[in-house]
Order: structure tokens, then sequence, then C-alpha cells
């Protein structure tokens, strides 16, 4: 078992590659609230919502250093590893089978020690127990809690536990320009995984699409959380391949955003797009030139749908969110 971190400029490493041994990765359910109303009077509470706040993610771990006096060095590793100002990604990673021992032919001056993935020496079958990224998914954290290391001798033993940042779920690596472009092929280092919803017929796989040939297109939201906030990853880019006249009218299940295209001023060969709750021509904000409108994605098929054909070509870019 290890922990994968991966920085916000890309970077990443496992505590594992540093002598760090992960006994588990506990991930916590997510701690909601509750909204209720009482009305004198009437018996019982009224339910008014609920929203998803936050969640932990616990890591407890052992070291075990080259001598008493490195104990400090390790110890002040791990705090390296995992402090930081700004937030990071977090993924957990999982043999496919228990550790067990290998049986070799030795002789007095070949011992049956092997080296590990991390380049440790070790007296398992490393080939059938290295560690490997489980999962397609990942969490954005920071550091909340590392209790105080526990020594005896020369191993240490300890927990750290990380709080999600901005949103409580998990989210996937790949975008849904990945899945269209590179399918659900295999790779050393995979981005997609069971679990997460997705499908084998590749017709559920496209995320660009010709208006001017059908003015609405199935959408697929892999995940079992709708994308409807301006943090979620969602990108709608609209190229336009010649001028348009009046108003356009597009969304998901409907018609619920709606773009001024004489206001704005919109030409052969601009490219709008809607991302993080603003309307942007060409990386400049025409948001003053539309209704406001927020595309909702929910769970699983949805239309993406204008009101005309358009000579446009669409694209969704999208990560999928899990519970």
């Amino acid at each position: 078992m290890d922990l994968k971190i991966t920085k916000l400029d890309g970077s990443s490493y496992t505590l594992g590659q540093y002598g760090v041994t992960v006994k588990d990765v506990v991930i916590s359910p997510i701690e909601v609230e509750q909204e209720k109303r009482n009305i004198k009077g009437l018996h019982g509470t009224f339910d008014a919502g609920m929203t998803y706040k936050e969640r932990s993610i616990s890591v407890p771990f052992v070291f075990v250093t080259e001598s008493l006096s490195s104990y400090p060095l390790y110890r002040d590793l791990i705090f390296e590893l995992v402090y930081d100002e700004q937030p990071f990604y977090v993924q957990e990673m999982r043999r496919p089978q228990r550790q067990q021992y290998e049986f070799k032919d030795t002789i007095y001056n070949d011992t049956a020690v092997t080296t590990d993935q991390y380049g440790y020496d070790t007296v398992f079958d490393s080939s059938q127990t290295d560690n490997e990224v489980s999962t397609g998914k990942r969490y954005l954290v920071r550091i909340t809690e590392c209790e105080e290391m526990e020594q005896s001798g020369k191993k240490g033993k300890g927990s750290m536990k990380f709080t999600t940042t901005e949103l409580p779920f998990a989210e996937s690596i790949g975008t849904s320009l990945d899945l269209e472009s590179k399918g659900l092929n295999y790779t050393e280092e995979p981005i997609w995984s069971y679990g997460m919803g997705l499908m084998h017929d590749p017709d559920t796989r496209h995320y660009t699409f010709d208006i001017s040939q059908s003015k609405e297109h199935d959408v697929y939201n892999f995940g079992n959380v709708k994308i409807d906030q301006f943090n979620q990853h969602l990108i709608l880019r609209l190229t336009f391949n010649s001028k348009p006249k009046g108003k356009i009218k597009f969304g998901f299940n409907g018609t619920q955003c709606e773009i001024n295209t004489d206001e704005a001023n919109i030409k052969k060969g601009d490219v709008v797009t809607y991302e993080s709750g603003g309307y942007f021509k060409n990386g400049l904000s025409i948001l003053v030139n539309t209704n406001y409108g927020i595309p909702v994605m929910q769970t699983g098929k949805n239309k993406l749908t204008f009101n005309e054909n358009y000579d446009i070509e669409a694209q969704v870019e999208c990560r999928y969110y899990y519970l």
C-alpha cells in the first residue's frame, strides 16, 4: 500500500519512494449538512435540503531508519513530503495481491533478497506485489493533522490526516477529452479504472460535435455527482466556423444558456467558452452579453441542445465526480 502525491505543478511522488510504509488509506464518508425548518404549531421538522461539506483521509504509516541518529532525518523528511501551503492531490495505491515469499534456490553468496519497486532490499516476490495506482480517482486535499510520531529504536510510526478542499468529491484524473481521444486502452500509468461508471460502447465517449449537422447530441456524465457548480471542471467550447447572427440558445437537457452574438461581436474563427461560471470570447469576458445561464450536467446521459443548427463545432470538456 502507498500514497501518491501530485502537486499543482504536475510533479508527483509516493511516500514509498522515500522509505515510508503506508499501512492503510482510510477515506471517510462525506460530512453532510442538513437544512431543516420548523413551523410553529406543526409537528416535526421540514426538510430544506442538504449540502456536502468535506471528508477526511487518514494514512497510518511506519518507517525504519538505518541508525538511531538518522531517525530525526526521516521524521523531518515526512514533514517535508506532506506539508505545503498549496493544496495537492492524493491517490491511493494498493497491491493486486498479498505480499508473499518467493521460493528460490540460493547459494552462500546469492541470497533470496531482491530489490523492490523503490530500490530497497526485500525478501518478497516484488513482481507479484508491487504497489500500483488502483483507481482513476484523486482527491484535492490539505494536511490538517500529523500526530506525534512514536519512536521504538530505529522504528517510527504515526498517522497523518488530510481534509478535502473546495470539493469533498473524488474526481477523475482524466477529462472527457482524454476519454474521447485515447479511449480505454491500457497504459503503464492508467487514468481510468473499474468503478468509474464507464461504458464499453465507444459511442458514449463522444464529446466533440458538429452543430450544423444536428442540434442535439448525447453527452455522458459518468460520475455519480451532477456538475452544477462553478468550481467543478466543466468547459463548453464553441468554435464558430462562420459569423453568427442574433441570439444562440443552448444547454444540457434544455436551452437555459443564451449568448447575444451581435452584442458580443462574434466573428468567424472566434472561440467562445463557458468555464468557472463565466463566458469568454478568445479569452476575454463576454458575460454581460449573456443571460448568465449555468449549464448543468446531470449524472448519466444528457442532451446537449441548441435551439437551431449553427455552423459551430461544440466541445464538452469535463471531469467526473464521485461520492
